[in-house]
């Protein structure tokens, strides 16, 4: 048998996320935009999270740290209006990067 159905429920209309330890929520724009509360003041995020809520959280009077869901995405300059990545040079392990660095120490 080549199909086998999910475990998983599908759920058709998840709940939006929440973000607690966050000072506010907005949702970003369909061209990927994020408003930055000034009429037209907005600064380019990504299209991936068009129509999401992410979470800011005020660093200082100029920087807010950007999350979705459990994720740090990065900081947003809001006098400036410039998104900075948290990390983009991240990328995800592999188990062979795992191996190579057992390899490393052994």
């Amino acid at each position: 048998m080549l199909f086998q159905p999910s475990p998983r429920r599908f759920v058709a209309d998840p709940a939006e996320p929440e973000y607690p330890l966050h000072d506010e929520r907005r949702r970003v724009g369909v061209t990927g935009h994020l408003p930055l509360g000034r009429r037209n003041h907005r600064c380019f995020l990504t299209e991936a999270l068009a129509g999401e809520f992410v979470g800011l959280r005020e660093l200082d009077d100029r920087l807010w740290l950007v999350s979705f869901m459990e994720l740090d995405l990065g900081v947003v300059d809001v006098k400036g209006a410039r998104f900075t990545p948290a990390n983009p040079n991240a990328r995800p392990a592999s188990p062979v990067d795992d191996e190579d660095e057992d390899a490393d120490a052994a």
